[in-house]
């Protein structure tokens, strides 16, 4: 009711900042996830609920593979192929718009998991094998593995 009484008294232009019912629903949404978590998995309460769709930012699309392009040299016979985009294998969550932290973990938005919402800002635990680059799958200390796009 209080929020009724600022919006309603609010001068034109005016922001108003709901941040006790904000943050009850944030608190909700991290005891679903602690609740739907099998043992042992990994997952980051960090942004819960400031996902890409709540920034105001698209979720990630997946990329189409592309096919294998021949390309001539002048004066040379051989032809080099362009290698195809590379995806995320099945089952693999991609993280696009990553950055890797101080610690070893990754940051970025996650699609395709069945733990995480679909543009949701996510950070990983330090990493354990995998290359960071884009296009290439990256495993965490607990297992957990994701594709970085």
């Amino acid at each position: 009711m209080a929020a009724i009484k600022d919006l309603a008294g609010a001068a034109p232009g005016a922001t108003i900042t709901l941040t006790k019912e904000r943050k009850q629903k944030e608190a909700k949404r991290a005891v679903e996830s602690i609740e739907k978590a099998t043992p042992r998995a990994t997952f980051s309460l960090f942004g819960r609920g400031f996902g890409a769709v709540d920034e105001g930012l698209p979720p990630p699309t997946p990329q189409p593979a592309t096919k294998a392009v021949p390309k001539k040299k002048a004066g040379n016979k051989k032809q080099k192929k362009i290698p195809a985009a590379t995806v995320a294998p099945n089952g693999v969550p991609t993280v696009s718009r990553w950055k890797q932290n101080r610690d070893g973990s990754i940051t970025g938005i996650i699609s395709g998991s069945i733990n995480f919402n679909e543009g949701e800002r996510v950070t990983t635990s330090p990493l354990a094998k995998g290359k960071v680059a884009s296009n290439e799958v990256v495993t965490t200390g607990s297992g957990s593995r994701y594709f970085l796009d």
